[in-house]
């Protein structure tokens, strides 16, 4: 028993000693020894989370894109590894161009861990570029109630996001769009956008008194020349 104990602790000092070289060597580049080092960590520590890790960036540093997406693909199967793995398929997806399949592994991490920063930053972004308002707006309130936002600026981005809908609706649906601009203009009072949005829709109905207070509000706050035109357009001559 004395032995089996000893022989034991003696594989588990040689595995991360193992890790320590290998992530030293693909620190500096050398693949060969990364690849030894490998090799060692897999048979002394074959359910260390780390192998698994120094497995991907050995295959990284190879240029094996197939086996850095296996690797990965099989740490997300293992709660110990699953953000990692995420984290790692994202990066490789992005790298290739693959936006769609990124999103989907920063949206995953982020159901995982909300406050994970680099999952929802990621997911936000990627949210946006594709026009996806509602669930990056679900992932700015995430972002407030982790605390990875503060409420000042988590309050801004949500206007923003609010405006962006109003206006890709105000042409079909005015209703709508005064909602959704009323609400951003609330949030931040200073964004210009969301005060033209809702005075234009205002005007069109013929509520002309609240369109201008609208308009003066912000103005006060962010005197803009496009508030100056509306205004100056909001009755017939």
């Amino acid at each position: 028993a004395a032995m089996a104990a000893y022989m034991q602790e003696r594989r588990r000092r040689q595995g991360f000693d193992a890790l320590t070289r290998g992530l030293l060597a693909i620190g500096v580049g050398d693949r060969s020894q990364a690849q030894r080092y490998v090799s060692v960590a897999r048979r002394n520590l074959p359910n260390e989370p780390l192998t698994a890790l120094l497995k991907a960036q050995a295959a990284q540093l190879k240029g094996d894109r197939a086996a850095v997406k296996r690797i990965f693909e099989a740490m997300t199967k293992s709660p110990n590894t699953e953000a990692l793995g995420l984290r790692g398929l994202f990066a490789d997806a992005r790298q290739a161009g693959d936006i769609a399949a990124a999103k989907v592994h920063a949206e995953r991490a982020l159901k995982l861990n909300p406050r994970l920063t680099w999952a929802s930053s990621a997911a936000l972004q990627l949210q946006s570029a594709s026009k996806d308002w509602p669930a990056a707006a679900a992932t700015l309130a995430q972002q407030a109630k982790s605390g990875l936002l503060p409420a000042g600026e988590a309050n801004r981005k949500q206007a923003a996001m609010l405006v962006a809908q109003a206006l890709a609706v105000e042409d079909q649906n005015r209703a709508r769009a005064l909602e959704l601009a009323s609400r951003a203009h609330k949030l931040d009072p200073a964004l210009v956008p969301a005060a033209l949005v809702a005075a234009r829709t205002m005007i069109a109905d013929g509520s002309h008194r609240k369109a201008l207070k609208i308009l003066r509000d912000t103005w006060s706050r962010s005197p803009h020349p496009d508030i100056a035109e509306v205004l100056a357009h909001s009755k017939p001559d």
